[in-house]
């Protein structure tokens, strides 16, 4: 919980008293619905803030009058803004496989809300900053994380596999599937966010290793010691593992066009 202070003058003579209402999203809070500031005098009018989702929600702090003396005081009206910039997790859970090769990963999510709660999903997924040049080298990018003007992004490595909404009980749980499919060697994060608006938000992290990709094929060859044995092969330039897992990733996005529809 965060609390943020108002701070209100009495610049005259006289005391003057607020009747405070609060109007917008309920994770904003007030303790009292009235203030009274003495003459030439500061009051500090806190506002209290619990956090439900990272969303941006908004809020109204609105003070008129209240007729205890002679003194007419304005009418003030004050907005209200969240800023969550920062999410804790659930769980984080690692993952490691090779290069073009599917890893499924089970996400148990558990309701722990009081009531039932229909969570919309969402991949967040935090694209790996880009390797930076040779010290003194000219042309540095001025955006770390980014492909150059041009340069064609390899598709998300994570996916869902169910649908994007999910409905789940009070008290009680349901798997969640993400696709973890790279098409780039490193370390792959995201954040799986579950988020109910009415009720609340959850998040999961994934971090997944791309290894090595899979040996398409093994060359041999016998040759005695200390002799050079020369390969003749034709490479066959075509790569089924990356192929089959292109199309696994377009036939995911084309189920998921079918289902909007």
């Amino acid at each position: 919980m965060v609390t943020k202070n108002i701070e209100l003058s009495n610049p005259s003579k006289n005391p003057i008293s607020y009747n405070v209402k609060l109007d917008g999203c309920p994770d904003f809070a007030i303790e009292n619905d009235t203030v009274k500031i003495e003459p030439q005098q500061q009051y500090n009018f806190p506002i209290k803030f619990q956090s439900r989702i990272s969303q941006q929600v908004k809020g109204k702090v609105i003070f008129t009058n209240k007729k205890e003396t002679n003194v007419q005081a304005a009418a003030m009206v004050f907005e209200l803004a969240s800023n969550v910039y920062e999410r804790n997790s659930v769980d984080t859970i690692n993952k490691s496989t090779k290069l073009y090769k599917p890893a499924q990963i089970e996400i148990e999510l558990q309701n722990p809300f009081p009531q039932d709660v229909q969570f919309n999903i969402q991949i967040v997924y935090e694209q790996p900053q880009a390797k930076k040049g040779k010290k003194g080298e000219k042309g540095k990018d001025k955006n770390p994380g980014k492909a150059p003007t041009g340069e064609k992004l390899a598709p998300e490595p994570f996916t869902c596999k169910s649908q994007d909404l999910i409905r789940i009980k009070r008290g009680q749980q349901a798997n969640v599937q993400i696709l973890f499919l790279p098409f780039e060697l490193g370390v792959h994060k995201c954040n799986i966010v579950f988020t109910d608006e009415a009720i609340g938000e959850l998040q999961y992290t994934i971090i997944g290793k791309a290894e090595l990709p899979e040996i398409l094929e093994t060359f041999t060859g016998d040759c005695n010691s200390e002799e050079t044995l020369p390969f003749k092969k034709v490479l066959n330039f075509r790569n089924e593992k990356l192929e089959a897992a292109r199309n696994q990733i377009m036939d995911k996005a084309a189920q998921k066009e079918k289902l909007a529809q």
